[in-house]
């Protein structure tokens, strides 16, 4: 969206917490972690959280309002490009998923951390609720 000043804004919403989508509604939590973790680490290119609303049962919902990051989709461009400035941008890319891979997050982040404590019977008879 674009505010009234300009600037660019992404709003992200889970389903709504009576969907059987309920797994889905505590990803922001982990996507609002991960941009906190990778922007206080540096270095990498991700959205600022401006706001966000991580209860799933607030009446809004869970959200999360960020910063859009400036720039053209690489769909939209690609047929544009020439074979260096293909090659400049995968290292780019590559680049950028190096150092998000290399910040370091709470203990206990992400579905796979709920599978390693155990909690993956307890996690889908609950639909997903974060323990």
């Amino acid at each position: 969206m674009t505010c009234e000043d300009g600037r660019a804004r992404v709003v992200k919403i889970s389903p709504a917490h009576s969907t059987d989508l309920s797994h889905e509604q505590r990803l922001l939590v982990n996507e609002v972690t991960l941009y906190d973790a990778a922007a206080a680490a540096g270095g990498a290119t991700v959205p600022r959280v401006v706001h966000s609303e991580l209860a799933p049962e607030a009446t809004s919902g869970a959200y999360v309002v960020m910063t859009a990051c400036p720039g053209e989709p690489w769909s939209a461009v690609v047929g544009d490009l020439t074979e260096g400035e293909t090659r400049t941008l995968r290292a780019e890319f590559g680049s950028i998923v190096g150092r998000l891979h290399s910040v370091t997050v709470p203990a206990g982040f992400g579905c796979r951390a709920r599978r390693r404590r155990g909690v993956r019977g307890e996690a889908a008879a609950t639909r997903g609720a974060d323990p």
